[in-house]
C-alpha cells in the first residue's frame, strides 16, 4: 500500500501527503540554473560598479581583493535567492535548489581560480591556495542563505493597544 492512496492523495497530484508541492528532478535543476545565470549577471553588473568605486580611490590595488570578495558573496545570494525562488513552496526543493547552486558556483570559480594560476600566473593573486578554497567555500552557505530569505516567511506585526 502506497503513502498516496493511504492519505486519499490522487495519483499525479502537485500536493504530497504532508501537504507541500513536490518538486522533480529537471525543475530543480532549471531553478538551480536560472539561478547560476542570475549569479553570472550579477558578478557582472557587480563588477562594474566596484571597478568604478575602486577607480575613485587613490590607490585602486588596495580595493581590488575586498571588492572581489564581496562581489562573490552577493552574487552567490543573489543566486541562492533566484535559485530558491521557483521552489518557495517546497522548502526542502527550494533548499536544495540553494545548495546545488552554491557547490556550482564553487565549482565554476575554482576551475576559473585554477585556470588562472596555471596559464596566467602574473594575473593571480598572491594569496595561498587554502585560503582561496576556504573563501570560495562560503560561497555555498551564502547562497543558502540566499535560499533561505527568499522562503523565509516575514512576521506579522502585532498591533499595539491604545
Amino acid at each position: 500500500m502506497s503513502l498516496s492512496s493511504s492519505r486519499n492523495v490522487k495519483k499525479g497530484s502537485p500536493r504530497s501527503p504532508s501537504g507541500h508541492t513536490e518538486a522533480d528532478f529537471l525543475t530543480v535543476t532549471k531553478e538551480t540554473l536560472v539561478g547560476l545565470l542570475s549569479s553570472a549577471i550579477s558578478v557582472i553588473v557587480l563588477t562594474l560598479i566596484a571597478s568604478a568605486l575602486c577607480m575613485l580611490s587613490p590607490d585602486p590595488s588596495n580595493l581590488t581583493t575586498a571588492a572581489g570578495i564581496v562581489i562573490l558573496y552577493v552574487s552567490a545570494i543573489v543566486g541562492g535567492f533566484a535559485s530558491a525562488y521557483g521552489l518557495r513552496k517546497n522548502k526542502k526543493a527550494s533548499s536544495f535548489a540553494a545548495i546545488l547552486c552554491g557547490l556550482l558556483l564553487f565549482t565554476v570559480t575554482g576551475l576559473i581560480s585554477t585556470a588562472l594560476r596555471l596559464f596566467m600566473p602574473e594575473a593571480s593573486s598572491d594569496t595561498n591556495i587554502f585560503l582561496n578554497v576556504l573563501l570560495r567555500a562560503l560561497i555555498i552557505p551564502m547562497s543558502l542563505l540566499g535560499g533561505y530569505l527568499c522562503i523565509k516567511k516575514p512576521q506579522k506585526r502585532q498591533k499595539r493597544k491604545k
